[in-house]
């Protein structure tokens, strides 16, 4: 009974995708169990380990930031997880910019007339430097730069600058009634994370409320949610064409790399999170997704090492590795037929006359088939980004999805020969088979 109630423990906390060290004292009080398998003791002991981790779970109960000083930034939002979590923040009261791959387009259209008067919608191809670049600068000068707060005041004819971490000075006691103005905004606005420059008359009594004004109206990034990915071809990795790996590294990993490399220096300002969006794909060896999959796996360990390299800093780092949902990353049956022809067109004549052309005209239906087989509820992955973006205590891998836990697990813990037959027959969706393999037969 006690080594179910650690097993069960284990893969509790690989489900709930928390840190490392809950679960692996688990698995050591298994161990434990192994050594004194016959003892009451032992295994009394090894029950009261689990039931001591169930109530470290069950304690921990969610809290949430404020949103008041807070601006996230999403990208990918024309369609799909990005569009409906920007929508959820927004509702939510923090600020948010929207980054879309066409301004114009009817997904950004949406967002305009969803009338939040905390959603702005920004033109933002991640693979396009100087978009991001002009990004950065448009929402710096939003926002500001939390950690350098700069106020310009003047008493009598006195006029100087003050930054955050300056002592106040010390002014006479005729002055004092100035002095309490001042420093109440400085401490407002310092609070606040406000950047600019403001001139603080202290013979306006008034300066107090302006200053509190300006730092509600004006909030630090806090977030950047790397959302924007496509899915380009599925078939074998032999017949992708290159440009469909390129396509992928650039869009799903590379475009990350460079927003993290041009926000960074506000998010360690705000001590703020990276939430990367990344897929069951890059952790398992997913049929018919080679380049997908190499993306979000150099992705997903991109982000495990900035986790750790930007601990120092106080920023977080987060995964979110989504299992299967409907979303327009899958493309249109036309795309998919102009897929097919590039396919075609690429192919050597020994890798066509192996494959055929029956059998590439059969992956469209089959993408069909598993599409129609996933999730169109997008709730798990928006509850989970929202989380990872304005909980107090963000986990380092969101895993939302039937199985998106439990996928990972097995291919971990089951023996290779075992977890590729798993596989193979969980993501074979059609009968068709390449005309080589009838031919050998």
């Amino acid at each position: 009974m006690a080594t179910a109630a650690c097993i069960y423990t284990a893969v509790w906390k690989v489900k709930e995708g928390y840190d490392t060290g809950y679960w692996a004292l688990a698995l050591g009080a298994l161990g434990c169990s192994v050594y004194l398998w016959g003892s009451p003791g032992g295994c009394g002991v090894l029950l009261c380990c689990s039931l001591g981790l169930h109530y470290v779970t069950l304690g921990r109960r969610v809290k949430w930031l404020s949103v008041h000083g807070r601006a996230v930034l999403v990208t990918g939002c024309d369609t799909g997880f990005g569009h409906a979590v920007v929508k959820l923040l927004s509702d939510m009261g923090v600020t948010v910019f929207a980054g879309v791959l066409d301004v114009d387009g009817p997904g950004a259209q949406v967002l305009r007339e969803h009338g939040s008067k905390h959603l702005q919608v920004l033109q933002l191809d991640v693979t396009d430097e100087c978009q991001i670049e002009e990004a950065q600068r448009y929402i710096r000068a939003q926002v500001g730069e939390t950690g350098k707060i700069q106020i310009i005041y003047s008493v009598g004819s006195h006029c100087t600058h003050l930054s955050t971490g300056e002592p106040m000075p010390d002014y006479s006691s005729e002055q004092s009634e100035a002095d309490t103005i001042l420093f109440s905004a400085y401490v407002v606005l310092r609070e606040s994370g406000y950047s600019g420059p403001v001139v603080i008359d202290v013979a306006d009594t008034d300066a107090y409320v302006t200053a509190a004004v300006i730092s509600q109206d004006l909030p630090g990034l806090w977030a950047v949610v790397n959302n924007a990915g496509i899915l380009c071809y599925t078939a074998e990795g032999e017949i992708q064409p290159i440009t469909a790996y390129r396509r992928c590294m650039d869009v799903n990993f590379l475009s990350t790399v460079r927003m993290c490399q041009v926000f960074l220096p506000l998010l360690r300002r705000s001590r703020g999170r990276v939430v990367n969006i990344s897929s069951m794909a890059g952790e398992l060896p997913i049929p018919m997704f080679s380049p997908y999959a190499a993306s979000k796996a150099a992705l997903s360990i991109f982000s495990r090492v900035m986790r750790l390299e930007l601990a120092g800093w106080g920023v977080k780092v987060a995964i979110i590795q989504p299992a299967g949902f409907k979303t327009n990353i899958f493309r249109s049956e036309e795309e998919q037929s102009r897929c097919q022809e590039e396919i075609l067109q690429g192919l050597s004549p020994e890798a066509r006359e192996d494959y055929g052309d029956v059998y590439i005209s059969s992956l469209q239906s089959s993408l069909s088939k598993m599409v129609a087989q996933m999730s169109e509820d997008l709730h798990p992955v928006l509850e989970d980004m929202r989380h990872a973006v304005m909980s107090v205590d963000p986990k380092r891998l969101y895993t939302p999805g039937q199985t998106g836990w439990l996928l990972p697990f097995l291919y971990r813990v089951c023996p290779t020969a075992l977890s590729d037959i798993i596989l193979t027959r969980l993501f074979t969706f059609g009968d068709c088979r390449p005309a080589g393999f009838r031919m050998e037969r």
